[in-house]
């Protein structure tokens, strides 16, 4: 069989598939939403309605050699009901349908649990199937009315007009071996060697300020996550509390249990006003 190639005026008249148009142009093309991931969120909860959500207006996204915009008003959603007594946890995604190669908003249902985990979305390839860029995961509880705020975590990351990838650590694209991305919320490049992140600078660092509410009298302690990735070690910690009345009323601050996911961070003092204590934590 002979090889082909494509676009040229001597294949298909110069035309092309829909499937060959994404072969040329998605490949090359990073996909995500148009914007920063400081924009207010792509998916909010809508308290008006039941198990509602909606999707707010002026989004884009860019996938796959084609383009989804929201239009001018926000797109109202609802989630199936749940009556199984475990909560649920779905996915609304921008979907491709390869069978007429529209992208429109979907809700993946996902499956009620003591646990509840998101549904996966759904990467297919070839001619035909689905291809799904994930915008936000939505919590449902069991006999689901109007949704809280909190329901709603964002999962879609952003890409920017020169094509690099903006997202957070909790709104990472998906793993490929060699993928650049910038993480806003830690200032910082990460690369992807296919199954974990890791940092481009020489020195990881976080920097980050966490309250306490304490019991009087007693230390109190409180996990600090670190970025999935961050670290290959336990890095080097230092605390140190935000106080008007150190040594009065603020008898101490420490740290305990570093490791590379996080660490053990401590106050005692005499009263149980909550303090502030700021954390970095820092590997070469």
């Amino acid at each position: 069989m002979a090889s082909i190639s494509f676009p040229r005026p001597g294949y298909n008249g110069g035309r092309l598939s829909n499937w060959e148009h994404e072969l040329v142009a998605g490949q090359s093309s990073p996909y995500g939403l148009g914007g920063y991931p400081t924009d207010p969120p792509p998916v909010v909860a809508d308290s008006t309605s039941v198990r509602g959500v909606r999707v707010r207006a002026g989004l884009w996204v860019q996938m796959r050699g084609s383009v989804w915009q929201s239009g001018p008003t926000d797109i109202p959603l609802t989630v199936e009901p749940n009556t199984s007594g475990f909560a649920r946890i779905d996915l609304v995604v921008v979907r491709l349908d390869r069978s007429t190669y529209e992208l429109r908003e979907h809700v993946i249902t996902g499956s009620p649990a003591p646990t509840p985990q998101a549904p996966q979305a759904l990467r297919q390839w070839g001619p035909s199937g689905f291809y799904d860029f994930p915008l936000a995961e939505v919590r449902v509880p069991h006999n689901a009315g109007a949704l809280p705020v909190n329901s709603v975590t964002i999962r879609g990351w952003y890409v920017g007009e020169d094509g690099n990838i903006r997202c957070t650590s909790d709104s990472r694209p998906p793993h490929l071996v060699g993928r650049i991305i910038w993480q806003h919320d830690t200032s910082s490049v990460w690369v992807s060697d296919g199954n974990v992140w890791r940092p481009v600078n020489d020195r990881a660092e976080f920097k980050e300020r966490v309250t306490i509410t304490p019991r009087a009298n007693q230390p109190t302690r409180k996990w600090v996550k670190f970025p999935d990735g961050m670290f290959t070690a336990a890095p080097a910690v230092q605390v140190s509390v935000d106080s008007e009345v150190p040594g009065e009323q603020v008898r101490g601050v420490s740290f305990s249990d570093p490791s590379p996911s996080g660490v053990w961070v401590w106050v005692n003092r005499t009263n149980t006003v909550t303090t502030t204590v700021q954390v970095t934590a820092s590997q070469n």
